[in-house]
């Protein structure tokens, strides 16, 4: 029994760092980091898992992204908008000259 535990001690002293790096990654990306952080300390998964977030997107930019596009959008249709108010009013003004 004592070998099985001697055994199993390195891979608990190697997947601490591994839980605190999934941790830290899944905060920064917006994932469920209760989740991530256990699957970081299970060993053989927690490489796997390192892994995965690592390539993972952040769902966090991406939010950001999702709220500076639709901003762009409002822009783009208040200046059309305002191009076709003053076009109106140009062939107004144009109208009364004649």
């Amino acid at each position: 029994m004592e070998e099985v535990i001697q055994q199993f001690i390195p891979l608990i002293i190697i997947s601490i760092p591994i839980m605190f790096i999934c941790r830290s990654l899944a905060k920064e990306k917006g994932k469920d980091v209760t989740l991530w952080t256990i699957l970081g300390l299970i060993p053989g998964i927690n490489i796997y898992s390192l892994l995965y977030l690592f390539g993972a997107s952040s769902t966090i930019l991406e939010g950001k992204i999702d709220k500076i596009l639709a901003q762009m959008k409002m822009m783009q249709q208040y200046t059309s908008t305002e191009r076709k108010n003053r076009e109106e009013n140009i062939k107004e003004v144009e109208g009364e000259e004649i």
